[in-house]
């Protein structure tokens, strides 16, 4: 029974002929050596015996199960293994026990003369010792068909004679294909002898074989193990791992300011509450409705006046407070030394010595607690502001609600500044706070004449709030104060049952709202730097590991020879992409980690609280999942790109 035929076959490359039809057929058994001179198509025709090449026509055919273990002219060892590791490959392609098949890969050493040369690096060994490496990784396929191209062309005669032998035994049970120059030495062992010229195959010796002895059935075959697959490419990527690190790098840095624009987004309102609450007057909110003075047609005349009562008990509000705003305005320009600037003058329902870096809270009128950026603006040094005091003059007119009397007030003050504030001069502008008790038990020892003949009583600024309704009065100025330990909530329910009829504000809440404005808006221009920079990365990614495929074709190349090749390579590919994936999600966790840990640490030094979560699970799930998709697409597509080609070339060697 013939174990290879060929039937009419012929081939081409491009315009040039090597063969036209070749048919032959090689039993079961024995030693067949064809001999050829060199350009004469020895290395195609062994490569279409092996079915790693095509015939331009014509057939050839295997027994059914058969297949050939190949020894190619090129040793094609992988340089990155040591000598056992690539013996064990095709027990490692046909997914065999590592333990069992060690102990075949030393005797397949043995046999071919290489005791000891185990865990010896490829790149050491004499073209001898490669060539018989590469037997040894033949006889450990273990295969029914053993081809050989030119197995002792770089050996010595006495190594040769060896090989022979060593051929000429295992051709008992199996059939042994190989080429040669060395006609004299294989001559001797062949049981057929063929010559290749002009593109035939002229039969120079023939004898009879025996029978190929009965055999057990074949173990079915499993493919490359995960395991085995990852090791390998492990193995090959701890030769080029500048590269690798390189194209993960790129893509874990984009990744890492991903997970931190994510995380510092979920984290900025909670962050920016922590900041704003240290703003000394953080807890007075003031209230207004909008109040519709005329209308006609579509167009209305609206203004913010005081609000109902009712208002303020839909909001929880316990108790409101009458804006001084009018007495005391809320922007001055003050002037310090040679300093001339405009400050923010803020009351303070409840003094808090905790919020204060320096000195102590306002105890009587004319006392006042200043911020970090009112220094900045007059040059004051923290050490010497306590103490330091300034003066300005305010005048207004107060008009009975009846407008036939008025008085006239010249306000003078003078303020002595007794305390700084902790908040930050970031997001900041210069502000007094003062206590509103205290200026309002001054304004209640100022009397109104005019106003005190109309109401025939005596008449106090303070007494103007109980004694007149009008919400118009300009001297409310438009709104009420209250004090609040949560802002936010009290502003998510105004607008949960207002909606844009009713306005709550305070500095803090207005500085609030245009930080985080601004930083929203730094956010989106960063994201779309940041998409294009992991365009940029994933690129990098994708070309990096099609370049170490295309270096790693060698292993590719030997797959073909073994079965479930295609099984092979997607074990090949999904162990590249599991190794990506693993460095990118090391790299992408110890990045953030670390560059949050340092912006944190900025922060704390200046005393601004941390914006940054050292570990956000959420944030941290969505990026890992865009590192899988992006190692994906960085390493399973470039494999389909590995070029046919280019494995053929690997296989085919020279001629």
């Amino acid at each position: 029974m013939a174990t290879l035929t060929l039937k009419d076959v012929g081939f081409c490359y491009g315009e040039r002929r090597i063969f036209s039809h070749l048919s032959l057929s090689f039993p079961d058994t024995g030693l067949f050596v064809i001999l050829g001179r060199s350009g004469s198509g020895k290395t195609t025709l062994l490569s279409l015996c092996a079915k790693t090449l095509n015939p331009t026509e014509g057939l050839v055919s295997l027994n059914k199960g058969e297949r050939p273990s190949l020894v190619f002219q090129s040793p094609l060892l992988l340089d990155y293994l040591d000598v056992m590791e690539n013996v064990l490959l095709p027990a490692m392609l046909r997914g065999e026990s590592r333990d069992k098949a060690e102990r075949r890969a030393q005797d397949c050493l043995d046999k071919v003369g290489l005791p000891g040369f185990q865990r010896k690096d490829i790149k050491t060994l004499s073209g001898g010792e490669k060539m018989r490496v590469s037997l040894a990784r033949a006889l450990m396929a273990n295969d029914a068909f053993l081809i050989l191209d030119e197995p002792t062309g770089q050996l010595d005669e006495k190594t040769s004679e060896g090989i022979y032998l060593l051929l000429k035994s295992l051709a008992d049970n199996r059939l042994v294909l190989l080429v040669t120059h060395d006609e004299k030495g294989a001559g001797k062992y062949a049981d057929g002898l063929y010559l290749l010229k002009e593109g035939s195959l002229l039969c120079l010796r023939s004898s009879e074989t025996k029978a190929k002895p009965a055999e057990k059935p074949p173990k079915k075959e499993r493919p490359l193990g995960l395991k085995a697959a990852f090791g390998l490419t492990t193995a090959f990527l701890r030769k080029r791992m500048a590269r690798f690190l390189l194209s993960g790098l790129f893509l874990s840095l984009s990744l890492s300011f991903l997970y931190l624009g994510i995380d510092l987004a979920m984290n900025l309102s909670s962050s920016l509450d922590r900041l704003f609450e240290e703003y000394y007057d953080s807890e007075v909110i003031a209230l207004s409705q909008r109040q519709t003075i005329a209308q006609s047609g579509h167009l209305a005349l609206e203004r913010f006046s005081v609000p109902e009562e009712e208002v303020a008990m839909q909001l929880g509000i316990t108790e409101t407070y009458p804006s001084l705003s009018y007495f005391l305005p809320e922007s001055n320009t003050i002037e310090i030394g040679e300093k001339e600037n405009v400050v923010s003058f803020l009351p303070v329902l409840r003094q808090k010595e905790e919020q204060l870096s320096k000195g102590r809270p306002a105890r009587k009128m004319g006392e006042v607690v200043v911020n970090s950026s009112f220094l900045d603006a007059f040059d004051l040094k923290e050490d010497m502001a306590i103490g330091e005091s300034f003066s300005f003059r305010h005048s207004l007119v107060v008009r009975s609600a009846t407008m036939e009397a008025e008085d006239l007030l010249k306000l003078n003050y003078t303020f002595e500044i007794v305390g700084i504030g902790k908040e930050k001069s970031a997001f900041n502008s210069p502000t007094c706070y003062f206590s509103y008790s205290l200026l309002a038990d001054h304004l209640s020892g100022i009397y109104l004449e005019n106003l005190s003949e109309e109401y025939q009583k005596a008449l106090s600024v303070m007494d103007l709030f109980e004694k007149t309704t009008d919400r118009q009065d300009d001297f409310r100025g438009g709104k009420v104060l209250f004090s609040c330990d949560n802002p936010q909530e009290i502003v998510k329910r105004g607008e949960r049952l207002y909606g844009e009829d009713i306005r709550l504000s305070s500095k803090s809440l207005s500085v609030r709202e245009s930080t985080e404005e601004i930083v929203f808006s730094l956010l989106q221009v960063l994201l779309a730097f940041l998409t294009m920079t992991l365009l940029s990365a994933f690129m990098h990614a994708y070309l990096s590991v099609y370049s170490l495929y295309d270096e790693n074709i060698r292993l590719f190349a030997l797959t073909r020879i073994y079965p479930g090749e295609k099984k092979n390579r997607r074990r090949l590919s999904c162990s590249m992409l599991l190794s990506h994936f693993l460095l990118v999600t090391i790299l992408v966790v110890s990045l953030s980690l670390s560059i949050a840990f340092l912006t944190n640490a900025v922060l704390a030094a200046n005393a601004f609280p941390p914006f940054l979560s050292l570990l956000n699970p959420s944030s941290l799930i969505l990026v890992l999942l865009a590192a899988f998709l992006f190692s994906f697409f960085a390493t399973i597509p470039p494999m389909r790109r590995v070029a046919e080609r280019d494995i053929k070339r690997e296989l085919e060697g020279e001629d």
